[in-house]
């Protein structure tokens, strides 16, 4: 059925606003906020990869709100499809609720690939994933959202009223003018099942084109629904185009997605996911972070355990009691660990390969490095984002979660900083950070960014942007 046919409908899951479910809680949080000489932020959901400890003392607990709030349907209009979401609310939660209340006649724009992610973690920070070639970043589905202020005041901000300019500045800022409560984003229109292509390119630069060709915005139309890649250290790479359909004979029998991928050696594959699978095809094994965890690279223990098991959050807490997320032990066995994610513009998308490939993972020739880069096109930004946007019509991300062997005299992180400007490259902050303060500013918001602060947090209540990359 075409979306713009269908019936306004409104499904309310929650019975209230994230502002006024369980009033005690919120005043709890205005009255800590207001009176607190300065504050942190507390979830127990975190996607940042940096070694990090909150203090209990000034701790805001954000725990609470993690709730779907209503679904609204109205095919007439153009944002009349949406979801109001409570920001500690993860991504597998509404993915379900798509599922349970929505019957997957609908799900959102963009779903990041962990389940553990939550709505919130990813507005202040940024998403993308296959579907952001058609809609960019999550950031730009987004159309307004509840903010906690330092001096404890909930303001709701839109890109039109009068804290239009908190809405712009809300990605990447890391939560640094305030903490969001209540997100309302876009959702679209889907089927329940993905039929895969999975097309053989015999080099990376056959990938990069191949991508770019048929992201090229100039086409009416997509003929698919979902397109991501992976190039591989041996030379070679894999497009993995999806697209919706309404029904299916069997559905394809696999466990692990990217096992998957990287072991079939046709030129061209086609397979069936369900589309609940398919949004969550990275979470087992945490994309390749479950090298991480040395007992799970033992094939029998592999073969033993269940994608259930080797989700993303379960795999948090096994690294989490076997090394308390202390990557600086792999420094000191001769690895680094190094993830991160990095935008780079259409014109500069092959040197970037080539960049990432010979210079950066392949200085250590002994020990060269297993894993591959992921790469995910994305469309510009429409409007004027303060601290993060992207201008090029076709960008693609490029994102990299593996422990690399690596001289141990340097530093990694700090080697692909110094590269960016070559490629007008822009890094995401949710892992390490070695910019100087200045460099990162001049890089994230510049004047604008302090104008911001002193606006919002003019007593510096809550850490500034530097502090939360750089500081536990």
């Amino acid at each position: 059925m075409d979306i713009k046919k269908r019936p306004t409908e409104h499904f309310v899951v929650s019975c209230i606003q994230a502002m006024d479910r369980i009033p005690m809680q919120v005043d709890a949080l205005r009255d800590q906020a207001s009176k607190s000489p300065e504050i942190r932020m507390f979830k127990n959901n975190t996607n940042t990869y940096r070694e990090k400890s909150i203090a209990k003392k000034n701790r805001l607990d954000f725990n609470v709100f993690n709730n779907v709030i209503a679904f609204h349907i109205d095919g007439g209009a153009p944002d009349g499809c949406w979801a109001d979401v409570e920001a500690s609310t993860t991504f597998d939660t509404l993915v379900r609720h798509c599922g349970h209340s929505l019957k997957w006649k609908y799900i959102p724009t963009v779903t990041p690939e962990l389940k553990s992610i939550t709505v919130g973690g990813v507005a202040v920070g940024l998403g993308l994933e296959s579907s952001s070639f058609r809609y960019g970043f999550l950031h730009n589905s987004v159309l307004e959202c509840d903010v906690l202020l330092a001096d404890g005041r909930i303001v709701t901000c839109t890109p039109h009223n009068q804290y239009s300019d908190l809405f712009f500045a809300i990605p990447n800022s890391l939560g640094c003018f305030g903490y969001l409560l209540r997100v309302r984003l876009r959702i679209v229109a889907c089927k329940p099942y993905v039929l895969m292509e999975n097309v053989l390119c015999e080099s990376h630069d056959v990938l990069v084109d191949q991508l770019l060709d048929a992201c090229n915005p100039a086409k009416a139309e997509f003929d698919f629904d979902f397109i991501d890649g992976l190039a591989y250290h041996s030379g070679y790479g894999r497009m993995l185009k999806g697209k919706m359909i309404d029904s299916i004979d069997v559905e394809s029998q696999f466990s692990i997605y990217h096992e998957y991928i990287d072991r079939n050696q046709a030129e061209r594959q086609h397979f069936i996911m369900s589309i609940e699978r398919y949004l969550w095809r990275w979470d087992a094994d945490f994309f390749y972070l479950s090298k991480y965890v040395a007992p799970l690279n033992n094939k029998l223990i592999r073969w033993y355990l269940t994608p259930d098991v080797m989700r993303s959050d379960v795999l948090r807490h096994f690294h989490q009691l076997l090394n308390g997320f202390d990557f600086g032990a792999y420094k000191e066995q001769g690895k680094q660990a190094f993830i991160q994610d990095v935008v780079v513009p259409a014109q500069f998308t092959k040197q970037w390969v080539k960049f990432h490939q010979e210079e950066m993972l392949y200085l250590n020739k002994e020990n060269p490095y297993q894993y591959p880069l992921w790469l995910c096109p994305t469309k510009n930004d429409e409007q004027d984002f303060t601290l993060f946007s992207v201008t090029a019509a076709v960008n693609i991300n490029f994102g990299f979660w593996a422990p690399v062997a690596w001289d141990r005299k340097l530093d990694l992180d700090t080697y692909l900083e110094s590269n960016l400007d070559r490629f007008q490259a822009k890094k995401w902050l949710y892992s390490h950070v070695r910019f100087s303060k200045d460099e990162l500013y001049r890089r994230y918001g510049g004047s604008k960014y302090f104008e911001l602060k002193r606006k919002y947090d003019k007593q510096n209540k809550i850490r500034d942007l530097y502090n939360k990359c750089t500081q536990k």
